[in-house]
């Protein structure tokens, strides 16, 4: 029973260790693959202390610790992968007063994938809604030309959006600064707001937005970058319960 457990957690600490280097070979700026290399030790360890017969001198304390801890992780990410699923297809109905785009990566050329995938959903709803408008969100990032609300709307403008339909918002550098700042140019308690964002990032920032004072706030779901699927749903996560404890949702 030990060895086959053993084998389990050997074999899935392998396979997130393996995706951790994935993030280390590709060009990719995000530094989470420090999670996966901590997953997979926390998941060899134990593996190569069962298969030597060196478990059962472990302490029970330490081994009911590890137990629970893995225990709950995945019990937390089955849970949060449901809230993900609430509104990872949202769309917002016609006529909103405004649309508020979340700010992503800007590079040299313009904004990257996440960021256009959000602006082009953005793009359809304001060429359907004329009389709605749009708030870019973010500030410069010191990896970015420009500020990520400017080069939204840059983006929107070339796509045939009025600049006079455009309100920059570019002082944030979290959702939840996106969601604050934003609320202070709307008429919060009566306007209705679009969220624009990537479909594992709605849930959390409708929640988010409404604590920030959006009453009536709808999520607008745009295609994420397929990439790193898993990833990103998992520091979602982690950025879902920092939101919970910091009182942001």
């Amino acid at each position: 029973m030990s060895f086959g457990v053993a084998i389990a957690l050997a074999v899935a600490g392998v396979a997130c260790a393996a995706y951790g280097l994935k993030f280390v070979l590709s060009e990719t700026k995000m530094r989470f693959h420090f999670f996966w290399f901590a997953l997979a030790a926390l998941l060899v360890a134990p593996a190569i202390l069962m298969a030597s017969g060196l478990w059962e001198a472990v302490p029970f304390a330490l081994r009911a610790a590890v137990a629970v801890t893995l225990v709950a992780f995945v019990a937390y990410e089955i849970a949060f992968c449901a809230f993900v699923m609430r509104h990872y297809r949202d769309e917002a109905p016609a006529g909103l007063d405004y649309v508020a785009v979340l700010g992503a990566q800007v590079f040299e050329w313009g904004p990257g994938r996440t960021l256009a995938n959000r602006l082009d959903v953005a793009c359809a709803y304001l060429l359907d809604n004329p009389q709605s408008r749009c708030i870019t969100c973010g500030a410069q990032g010191s990896n970015e030309p420009m500020t990520e609300a400017q080069a939204g709307a840059d983006y929107l403008a070339a796509c045939g959006i009025a600049r006079d339909r455009i309100l920059l918002e570019d002082r944030s550098r979290s959702t939840a600064e996106n969601a604050r700042n934003a609320a202070a140019m709307t008429d919060a308690a009566h306007d209705s707001v679009g969220i624009v964002t990537s479909n594992f990032h709605v849930s959390r920032s409708l929640g988010i937005a409404r604590k920030a004072g959006i009453a009536h706030a709808f999520g607008m779901s745009a295609a994420a970058v397929s990439r790193f699927p898993l990833n990103s749903i998992v520091r979602e996560s982690f950025a879902w319960a920092k939101d919970i404890l910091s009182g942001n949702a």
